[in-house]
């Protein structure tokens, strides 16, 4: 590997794994919060949808 590489490889690392201290859990990467939100379009509308007389994802 080149010094030109290995410096590379190492800004790369650092700029992902610098985010977020490590838990107690000594995880090996950053965790992942997958979330996602949904519009209605009105309360009536997403009472339905809560009560399943709607199919759509809630």
């Amino acid at each position: 590997m080149t010094p030109l590489m290995s410096k590379q490889s190492k800004n790369e690392t650092a700029a992902i794994r610098t985010q977020l201290a490590k838990s107690s859990y000594l995880e090996h990467s950053n965790p992942l919060y997958l979330t996602s939100s949904f519009v209605f379009e009105d309360a009536e509308d997403m009472r339905a949808s809560f009560a399943e007389e709607k199919n759509r994802n809630v």
